[in-house]
């Protein structure tokens, strides 16, 4: 499973978790407020924890097992679908919120 859909997954199971509130950037700011630099070593664990739950429950599940992801549906569960050589946005997708807040996360830094 390739980096960015490892981290889709995390993101949105935080955002889930934390009502649209938390994403993963805000997980990795707190790991580094914490002092979890590269200057630094850390047990992964300390690490998911200061991040999140989300991201301690998920770690395991991923790391040691191979895991079915299924990224049509999770994009199709987000409102994003292929339109043509584009895509188009559905409002009325079941994590439209997450999808939002995702977008916005992203424009803002």
């Amino acid at each position: 499973m390739g980096r960015r859909a490892v981290c889709l997954m995390a993101d949105v199971e935080i955002r889930k978790r934390t009502a649209n509130t938390r994403g993963l950037r805000d997980a990795l700011h707190a790991i580094n407020r914490a002092g979890g630099t590269i200057e630094v070593e850390w047990p992964l664990e300390r690490a998911l924890e200061i991040g999140y739950k989300a991201l301690a429950e998920l770690y395991p599940k991923m790391a040691f097992q191979p895991i079915a992801m299924h990224l049509n549906h999770l994009l199709e569960q987000l409102g994003v679908r292929g339109a043509g050589r584009g895509i188009a946005l559905d409002d009325h997708a079941p994590l439209r919120r997450s999808r939002a807040s995702i977008c916005r996360a992203k424009m803002a830094g």
